[in-house]
């Protein structure tokens, strides 16, 4: 039975192992999607580089990092304005507007596909569990 009951306890405490690792391993790949958004994104006073950042939450079981800005014109330096805007958003269409210069999606994008976020987390739960 002590067996059993060993088992039973490291059983738990993988699990808590795994949710810190995916913890760490998500604000590792937001700090890391924020940081090429920073080196990609226009930039004309510096403002809005400098106001990119990354912040993890974690209800329950899930964890997300949120990346992104909170001044005004990086919405639409992400999808452009008017008539040149990108046609997925809504934009008031009575004017030629800018093109879009994005840099939150691409920066998501290429570490998404690439694998990096993948690996990132796999690492972090990897050495959360080696930590046991």
């Amino acid at each position: 039975m002590k067996n059993f009951e060993d088992f039973l306890k490291k059983l738990e405490a993988s699990k808590s192992a795994v949710e810190k690792g995916v913890q760490k391993g998500v604000h590792k790949a937001g700090i890391l999607v924020e940081g090429d958004a920073k080196s990609i994104c226009a930039v004309d006073t510096g403002q809005l580089r400098t106001s990119i950042n990354t912040q993890v939450e974690t209800k329950g079981t899930k964890t997300v990092a949120n990346i992104g800005t909170n001044v005004e014109q990086g919405i639409y330096i992400e999808f452009g304005t008017g008539q040149q805007g990108d046609q997925s958003v809504p934009h008031n269409l009575n004017w030629k507007g800018m093109k879009p210069q994005p840099f939150l999606r691409p920066a998501f994008d290429h570490n998404v596909n690439s694998g990096n976020v993948d690996v990132i987390i796999k690492d972090e739960i990897s050495k959360e569990l080696r930590r046991l």
